[in-house]
C-alpha cells in the first residue's frame, strides 16, 4: 500500500508538474496573445484615423474636382461666347472661317488662334481700303470743283490755270480764303 502510495503520489506529483508546465506555457500564450491583442487595437485605431483621413482627403478632392468642373464649365461656356463673337466680328470684316463641329475646349482654342490671326491681317486691308476710298473721294470731289469751274466760266484754259496755281507763290493763301467754300463743300461728298 504504501508503494502504491507513493508510486500515486509520484504520479501525481509529475500529473502536477506536467499541469504546472502545461499553465505556465498557456500563461506565457495568453501574455502573448494579450500583448498581440493590444498592439492589433493599436493598430486598429491608427487604421481608423487613417480611413477618416482618407475619407475626408477624399470628400475635399471630390469637392475641388466639382469646383474645377464648374469652372471649367464657365469657361468652356465663355470661350464659346468669345468665338462666336469673334467669328461674327471676322465674317462682318470679311474673314472666312469656319466654326467647329462638336467644339470642345482645345477644339475651339485652336480655331480661335486662327481666326485670330487671319483677324490680324484685317488692319492693314482696312487701312489700305480707306486710303484708297479717300484717294477716289479727293479724286471725284477735285473733278466735281473743275467742273463746276467749267460750267460757270466754259472760255476759261482749266489746264492753263492749274499750270499757273501749281507755280504761284499766292497759291497758299487763296488755299486758305477757298478753305471756307470746301467746308461748305464737304458735305455734298459725304453722302
Amino acid at each position: 500500500m504504501g508503494r502504491l502510495l507513493e508510486a500515486g503520489a509520484r504520479g501525481i506529483g509529475r500529473e502536477i508538474s506536467e499541469a504546472r508546465a502545461e499553465t505556465a506555457a498557456a500563461n506565457a500564450r495568453a501574455e502573448r496573445l494579450v500583448r498581440e491583442l493590444a498592439k492589433a487595437r493599436e493598430d486598429l485605431a491608427k487604421m481608423r484615423e487613417l480611413v477618416a483621413g482618407n475619407e475626408r482627403h477624399r470628400k475635399g478632392l471630390e469637392d475641388r474636382m466639382s469646383e474645377l468642373g464648374d469652372n471649367l464649365s464657365e469657361i468652356r461656356g465663355s470661350l464659346q461666347v468669345t468665338y462666336t463673337g469673334l467669328h461674327q466680328l471676322a465674317r462682318e470684316c470679311g474673314v472666312k472661317s469656319t466654326i467647329p463641329v462638336n467644339p470642345d475646349e482645345f477644339s475651339l482654342t485652336s480655331s480661335l488662334a486662327e481666326l485670330a490671326t487671319a483677324m490680324g491681317e484685317i488692319p492693314s486691308k482696312h487701312m489700305a481700303r480707306i486710303a484708297e476710298e479717300t484717294s477716289n473721294g479727293i479724286y471725284t470731289g477735285a473733278c466735281h470743283v473743275l467742273a463746276c469751274v467749267k460750267l460757270s466760266r466754259p472760255e476759261l484754259d482749266l489746264c492753263e490755270i492749274l499750270d499757273q496755281g501749281v507755280a504761284s507763290d499766292t497759291r497758299k493763301e487763296v488755299m486758305e480764303e477757298v478753305s471756307d467754300l470746301g467746308e461748305s463743300v464737304l458735305p455734298l461728298f459725304e453722302e
